[in-house]
């Protein structure tokens, strides 16, 4: 039976779902690309550090404590080697892999011949809405991670695609088991939430009745894959077990927590900023955990006693997201005790991109469930409808929250470019390892990667009048400059940090500044973290400046009198800027974890 329910209501569930999936769809792919990461940050700075210092196939084979990034890795090193390591090409391709992926997701419940077309629409809404909520954005803001976790659920989407195609006599069923099998490796060796694709199958295929040999297959090729992962060599060769003997008793609640974050990430976007983070550290999200725990596991037991998900393929999915996604969260609690030492942070937002499968997979199931029991119709017809409003608040906040940490980055690179120690500012692409982050950018500056590639580091300690030939140009620079702070240049001499606006005729903004000491000398660079004017208008509200400069001085007189010159369109601006000098205190200390 299907929906049941008035023709009037249908069509404005069928046009309300239409503008929810162009909404979410055409602002999460405008924030993902506008706000995220720019230069290399946080586990990159490793990576890169091996990437660039072992061959390809070194580098591929590589295991990350409980993680083996090989397919994700060649995606990273074609671009180090081939594409002077700029982040916009992996955003890109983690872009593509994402919407690649919620487009397999959605070809079978489309194909369907069972479902309605309100259904259709209904569970387009859902996967929509949940893949690109900016909530997940601490994973699919960043090119590499993006990267990471979508080919993970490429390979998982491709095996869910195909899977039911393996029963099929044929020499078809032969090559869905090749493609599944394919597609399972992919997963498993893209990152090591990947490998819980393996039971996730063995179990999908028990619930659709597959042949034995099918299943042989897929056991046996689970054994193949778990011994390769095992020989891989490691980067790390302990793992810290402090948390061990802990494990038995909070696991529970770990899982509970870990399933229950998004929609206590959700509740806390229409809170104020402040009571963000005390809202999901609260136990709202071991509430909605436990909520969710009790709806699966009775309802993937059923399935598993039933065997009947086959009949539709919405109910497919549904039952095979759920089933991934536990997995997942369940080998999540499990490697906790291997992280460090750390206490577990099983709420921290990365685990966002995991855990949302779990309610895409549920709301899924409740949809097809309610195309047969008339109880749960409105039920699923209101939640369905009701989640691009309860999600707004919180993706629009996390939507800032990455354009934001998208300024810090370029900051922090800008103190790359100038070759300063700064640790205030690196902290954001280095919050782990900040003194790595000095052993490897000389390594990025050498080959000319990433940050460096523009070549701005050069115009260090050259005369201004030799840049861009001599070139000038009347733009009617004007501004405010100061020193802020002292920072050490790395050698025992101390730089001064400037930040202030800058702007041209028409209010447009130069992309850069060089610092000129009175000898005519460029002695640090200056870079704008803003943003466009119309982008900042109608992605952001207008929240963030959009002539906003941070720059450096190397080895700073307080003496001296500094300007400011723009050095766009391969010239140097005519007008200059002075920077209002003063002795500073030296810039805070910040101590970082090891």
């Amino acid at each position: 039976m299907k929906f049941d329910l008035p023709r009037s209501a249908k069509c404005v569930a069928q046009a309300w779902a239409a503008l929810g999936i162009a909404f979410y769809s055409i602002s999460g792919l405008a924030y993902l690309y506008f706000g995220s990461r720019p230069v290399t940050h946080q586990d990159f700075w490793r990576l890169y550090q091996i990437g660039l210092t072992h061959s390809w196939l070194q580098s591929a084979l590589l295991k990350y404590g409980p993680h083996s990034l090989f397919f994700p890795s060649l995606l990273w090193l074609a671009n180090l080697h081939l594409f002077h390591a700029e982040q916009q090409p992996l955003v890109i391709a983690g872009i593509l892999l994402l919407s690649m992926t919620v487009s397999l997701l959605l070809i079978p419940i489309w194909r369907d011949n069972i479902g309605s077309l309100t259904t259709k629409a209904l569970s387009m809404l859902v996967l929509v809405v949940i893949n690109f909520w900016m909530g997940r954005a601490s994973i699919t803001a960043s090119g590499g991670y993006n990267c990471i976790c979508s080919l993970v659920m490429l390979g998982v989407a491709i095996a869910f695609f195909v899977l039911p195609r393996m029963n099929d006599r044929s020499h078809e069923g032969l090559e869905a088991a090749v493609i599944v099998v394919c597609a399972g490796f992919l997963a498993s060796f893209s990152f090591g939430s990947g490998l819980a694709i393996w039971p996730t199958l063995l179990l999908l295929a028990w619930c659709l009745r597959l042949r034995f040999y099918s299943i042989g297959v897929l056991g046996v090729s689970s054994m193949v894959a778990a011994i390769i992962f095992v020989m891989l060599p490691e980067r790390d060769a302990r793992w810290q077990m402090d948390l061990l003997p802990s494990i038995a008793r909070s696991a529970g609640i770990w899982l509970c927590q870990i399933i229950g974050s998004p929609p206590a990430y959700a509740v806390a976007g229409w809170r104020s900023p402040q009571l963000l983070f005390q809202t999901v550290d609260s136990s709202i999200s071991i509430w909605f955990g436990a909520i969710g725990l009790v709806v699966a596991i009775p309802t993937i037991g059923y399935a598993l006693i039933r065997r009947n998900i086959g009949q539709s393929r919405l109910k497919f999915t549904g039952t095979a997201l759920t089933i991934f996604s536990l997995l997942v969260a369940i080998s999540i609690v499990a490697t906790l005790p291997l992280k460090r030492g750390d206490p577990p942070q099983v709420d921290a937002p990365r685990y966002l991109f995991w855990s949302t499968l779990f309610w895409c997979g549920l709301l899924l199931l409740l949809i097809a469930r309610s195309e047969n029991v008339s109880y749960l119709r409105w039920l699923a017809f209101c939640i369905c409808l009701a989640i691009p409003i309860f999600a707004f608040p919180s993706h629009q906040r996390w939507a800032f929250h990455a354009r934001y940490a998208q300024r810090l980055c370029d900051n922090a690179a800008t103190s790359l470019i100038n070759g300063v120690h700064d640790v205030e500012e690196v902290k954001i692409i280095a919050p782990v390892y900040a003194e790595l982050t000095y052993t490897v950018a000389p390594l990025l500056r050498a080959r000319r990667l990433d940050m460096f590639a523009e070549g701005l580091q050069d115009w260090i300690g050259q005369p201004v009048e030799t840049l861009f030939d001599g070139r000038h140009e009347h733009e009617d620079l004007k501004g405010i400059l100061r020193v802020e702070a002292l920072v050490d240049e790395g050698n025992g001499q101390l730089a001064a940090r400037v930040i202030g606006t800058a702007f041209k005729s028409h209010k447009s903004v130069p992309g850069k500044l060089v610092i000129i000491d009175p000898s005519g000398t460029i002695c640090g660079i200056a870079r704008s973290a803003g943003s466009g004017k119309v982008l900042n208008q109608i992605l952001y509200a207008g929240k963030f400046p959009i002539n906003h400069f941070l720059g450096y001085i190397h080895d700073y007189n307080p003496k001296l009198q500094y300007v400011a010159r723009s050095a766009d369109h391969k010239a140097v601006s005519d007008e200059m800027i002075d920077i209002e000098t003063r002795t500073p205190a030296p810039a805070p200390t910040v101590t970082t974890p090891h």
